[in-house]
């Protein structure tokens, strides 16, 4: 079993969009297929029931790409740009995501785990991009075809950090403390882009079964990976069905919105009560299925409590800021939610416009559903891990 197909029998949603045919096309042979694990023939989903979105509909959103060179012994170099996750950005250089999507030490004990000899590393770079339309970056089209270029919009990372305490060989399912949370640091800031705003511990009460809330990501939106039906922007609409202090349910029946493969790191947001000028709030980040048997095909899927990671984000972001990681800390913490009349407490972004059009439809909100890393991505960043140490 490839490193790819191991992924897959995680509860971590992963991602596969390999084309049907393409392994009588690849003329790299089946030995590159099987570490890869393509030829296994698993597919992914995204956000299901859901529908395109435009980058002025929650434009806090954005994938998660990945890219790199690796060598491996008795390999050609593969070289990729792929699509990893979806996120969201939460202030002007941090962008918020799962650990899964950035836990180097775990997906380099994957690696180990399937005997893989790591001869050169180069160019690992995380990139987000707002850009609605990612399909180039897919699996398949970014190792074997033509690599694309970067986004014309892409924000690079100077570095990642997740949680302490996620072990990806230890996620449980249902609802569980599994500190499927991280954050992804920018060279520079992204001032002219909105930023979500997170619940305040007071708000976090208001977070119930059976609120609504709204979910987007870059995943696959079909049972089967037909074209253009894998790495565009979609939108839905949904509801918490479930819910413990550290995780929660996203939708329940098979027509609800929920998430799936592709979507992980994603975001969920909810309106709350509050005398702020932006009433949306980022909840939850797309984390694992609800169980291993009926993935994401069946029931909703479970995100990470944002609010039951405050602390810890906070105490990320400030610690960022100390040691000279970060690109904008004219607020180093958590950033607070805009006065009643919009106006925020640092002088650079007390211009943005939240009553615009845009702003009635989220500071920094989306659609429902849970998934995971894409395959592609995930192979990527456990190659290149170890050229970062």
């Amino acid at each position: 079993m490839g490193l790819f197909a191991l992924l897959f029998t995680t509860p971590v949603l992963a991602q596969d969009t390999r084309p049907a045919d393409m392994e009588a096309s690849d003329p790299r042979g089946s030995e590159q297929d099987r570490w890869l694990g393509l030829a296994e023939g698993q597919r992914a989903q995204g956000i299901i029931n859901g529908s395109p979105a435009g980058i002025d509909e929650w434009p806090q959103t954005g994938g998660m790409l990945v890219g790199a060179t690796a060598t491996v012994a008795g390999l050609e170099p593969i070289t990729g740009r792929l699509l990893m996750c979806s996120s969201t950005l939460i202030a002007p250089d941090v962008v918020l995501t799962a650990a899964h999507c950035v836990d180097l030490d775990g997906l380099l004990d994957v690696a180990a785990q399937q005997g893989f000899t790591i001869e050169t590393l180069d160019d690992l770079q995380i990139v987000f991009s707002r850009e609605t339309d990612l399909a180039r970056y897919e699996l398949g089209a970014s190792i074997y075809g033509n690599l694309p270029d970067w986004p014309e919009d892409a924000a690079f990372s100077t570095e990642w950090v997740a949680h302490e305490g996620f072990d990806l060989f230890t996620l449980q399912v249902g609802l569980a403390e599994n500190d499927d949370i991280g954050l992804i640091f920018l060279d520079e800031p992204l001032l002219d882009a909105p930023f979500a705003t997170l619940p305040t511990p007071e708000e976090a009460d208001q977070i119930v079964e059976g609120a609504d809330v709204v979910i987007v990501g870059w995943g696959q939106q079909e049972q089967d990976p037909l074209p253009g039906t894998v790495g565009t922007k979609q939108v839905a609409e949904s509801y918490i069905s479930a819910l413990a202090d550290y995780e929660i349910k996203v939708g329940e029946v098979y027509e609800d919105g929920r998430k799936c493969h592709g979507d992980s790191g994603g975001p969920s947001f909810m309106q709350v009560q509050t005398e702020s000028a932006e009433p949306w709030r980022l909840i939850g980040v797309t984390s694992h299925a609800w169980d291993a048997t009926t993935d994401c095909r069946v029931t909703g899927g479970v995100d990470t409590r944002v609010d039951h990671h405050l602390e810890w984000i906070d105490a990320q972001m400030r610690a960022a800021c100390e040691d000279g990681t970060r690109s904008w800390c004219d607020e180093p913490g958590i950033l607070p939610p805009p006065d009643a009349s919009g106006a925020f407490p640092w002088d650079q972004l007390a211009s943005m416009d939240l009553e615009g059009e845009d702003s009635k439809k989220g500071c920094g909100c989306s659609t429902p559903a849970p998934a995971s890393a894409g395959p592609g991505a995930l192979l990527l960043l456990t190659i290149l891990a170890r050229r970062r140490r």
